[in-house]
């Protein structure tokens, strides 16, 4: 079942699995409270590889979204690590994860921690975090969600820009 077509509210199982059976257990655990999906947080994995994540995914008989996010003290060899962690996105999907949550960072390390580009937006004078308005990062940002959407999957865009916003301006 696709997380989009789950009836609302959505009560989400966070997982911070180490390792296979940390991250199996914690899945099991969350099933047993309630949990209508798992999210799967695979930069905590120790394990990145396809078949780890399919045996992870299938213990969890719910739609799984899967995520990476980026230590704030990632920045040596970004571009490795960003590929590396996009490969691992499409790895979660091939394994069955149902949708993977991007952040609007992706691909633009230096807009995690604020704004980076021309301030004609009526909100980019509170430097937000983690919003791009760059056309050839997000043209790449969109080939990676069509890329999932091709995959049968949904992709969710996070953004946690940490300042106030009207809702004309998200």
């Amino acid at each position: 079942m696709k997380i989009s077509q789950l009836p609302a509210p959505v009560l989400a199982g966070v997982v911070y699995g180490k390792n296979r059976p940390g991250a199996i257990s914690a899945i099991k655990n969350c099933m047993f409270a309630g949990a209508d999906i798992i999210d799967l947080h695979l930069e905590c994995l120790d394990e990145q590889t396809e078949d780890a994540f399919r045996e992870i995914i299938s213990a969890a008989k719910l739609p799984v979204l899967a995520l990476n996010y980026i230590s704030a003290n990632c920045d040596q060899g970004w571009e490795e690590f960003e590929q590396q962690r996009i490969e691992g996105f499409l790895a979660a999907l091939r394994a069955g994860a149902a949708g993977i949550d991007i952040q609007g960072y992706t691909f633009h390390r230096p807009s995690q921690n604020g704004f980076c580009g021309e301030d004609k937006y009526s909100f980019t004078k509170g430097n937000p975090k983690e919003v791009v308005t760059d056309e050839a990062v997000i043209a790449q940002q969109c080939a990676l969600i069509e890329k999932a959407h091709s995959m049968g999957a949904e992709v969710l865009l996070s953004c946690h820009p940490g300042i106030v916003m009207k809702t004309e301006q998200v």
